[in-house]
C-alpha cells in the first residue's frame, strides 16, 4: 500500500495560513507550493467509513473552539461515523473524576454544535491526561452517551456494508517503556491483537507520534521508534496516528506503514514554531484535524484546516501492498 495521490490547499488560503494568528508563528504550509486536490469520488452506492482525528484539545479556550466549529462544518457536508481523540484531552493536569468541571468546559460544551452533540468519541490518554485520574477517563464512559473510552487500552471493528473490515487499536502510549514489566506487556497486547485480527484495514492510534520529523522532544521519537515500529510492521498496520505535537504532519511510508499526526486541536493557542524537514511529506502548525475516508479500494487521509477545507491529503491502496 502506497502512496497514490496528495490533496493540497487552494492558493486563497495561502495569506491567512502564513501567520498564525495570536501566537505569530509561521504555518510552513503556507510557504509552499502544495499540488492541486485529487481525491477519488466514490462509486454510486460505494461503502465507505468516515471518521475525525484530532488530538491535543482540552484547553476550553476560544481556539479549542475555533477547531470544533471547523470539524461541525465538515461534518454538516459529509457525516462522520465517529471521532478519535488523540490524548491530552485535558489539559494540563487531566480530570479528577467524573464530575470534575472540565467535562463541560473542554468536552462537551465545545463538541456540541447539532452536528456534533451525538457524534460517538473514542478517547486514548496522553501524557497530560496521566497527570490526573486515568480511571476517570475510562469511567465517564458509562456516564456519557458519546465519550468512548472501554479501557485504557482497548481495540475494535467497524464492518462496511460490502464486508470491509477496519480495526482500530487504541494504545495508551505514555506506559509504552520498554524499561518497565508494564511497557513490555502493552506491546505484547498490541502484537497478540494485530495478529488475531482479520481486519482488511488496520489503523493503529496512540498519542505518542512514532515517526515525525518535527521534533520537539527527540529522544522520546527514537525510544517510540525503537519500540514500537516492528510490531507495526509484523502486525501489518496500514496507518499509525499520533499527536503530542501540536502540528499536522504526514511522515512518508516505512516498510508499508504511513504515520500522521494531528496534534493541532487546541488550534493556535497550542502551536510552536517548526520547521518542514525534507524528510516529510506534509507539515502545518495553527489548528486542524485530519480526516480518514476509508473503502474497500483505498485509505484517504485528509489534513483539513480551520476553514474546515482539505489543504493537503493522500490515498493508500490496497492494490499497491
Amino acid at each position: 500500500m502506497r502512496l497514490a495521490a496528495r490533496v493540497s490547499r487552494g492558493p486563497s488560503l495561502a495569506l491567512a495560513l502564513a501567520l498564525v494568528a495570536g501566537c505569530g508563528v509561521v504555518d510552513p504550509s503556507a510557504e509552499r507550493a502544495l499540488p492541486p486536490v485529487v481525491v477519488r469520488p466514490l462509486a454510486p452506492g460505494e461503502p465507505a467509513l468516515v471518521i475525525g482525528v484530532v488530538g491535543d484539545t482540552g484547553t476550553g479556550r476560544a481556539d479549542q473552539y475555533e477547531v470544533a466549529e471547523a470539524m461541525a462544518r465538515r461534518v454538516e457536508r459529509e457525516p462522520w461515523a465517529f471521532a478519535v481523540f488523540l490524548g491530552d484531552n485535558f489539559y494540563m493536569d487531566g480530570v479528577a473524576s467524573v464530575d470534575d468541571p472540565q467535562w463541560q468546559t473542554k468536552f462537551e460544551d465545545v463538541y456540541a454544535a447539532p452536528s456534533l452533540r451525538d457524534l460517538p468519541c473514542y478517547a486514548v490518554l496522553g501524557n497530560h491526561d496521566h497527570q490526573g485520574n486515568v480511571q476517570a477517563q475510562v469511567d465517564y464512559s458509562a456516564r456519557s452517551a458519546r465519550w468512548r473510552m472501554p479501557a485504557t487500552h482497548y481495540a475494535f471493528e467497524e464492518r462496511l456494508s460490502d464486508g470491509t473490515l477496519v480495526g482500530f487499536f487504541m494504545l495508551d502510549t505514555t506506559v509504552l517503556n520498554p524499561d518497565t514489566a508494564q511497557g513490555q506487556a502493552h506491546r505484547a497486547w498490541l502484537a497478540e491483537q494485530l495478529a488475531a485480527s482479520q481486519a482488511d484495514w488496520k489503523v493503529v492510534c496512540g498519542h505518542h507520534p512514532v515517526y515525525a520529523t518535527c521534533r520537539k522532544r527527540p529522544n522520546h521519537r527514537t525510544r517510540m521508534a525503537a519500540f514500537l515500529e516492528q510490531t507495526l510492521i509484523d502486525g501489518g498496520v496500514d496507518l499509525y496516528l499520533g499527536g503530542h505535537d501540536h502540528v499536522l504532519e504526514l511522515s512518508p511510508s516505512i516498510e508499508g506503514v504511513r504515520y500522521v499526526t494531528s496534534g493541532a486541536g487546541a488550534g493556535s493557542d497550542k502551536a510552536y514554531p517548526i520547521e518542514w524537514s525534507e524528510a516529510a511529506e506534509y507539515v502545518a502548525t495553527g489548528g486542524g484535524f485530519v480526516v480518514l475516508r476509508v473503502t474497500r479500494e483505498d485509505l484517504v487521509i485528509e489534513f483539513v484546516r480551520l476553514a474546515g477545507e482539505t489543504q493537503y491529503a493522500c490515498t493508500l491502496r490496497k492494490d499497491a501492498r
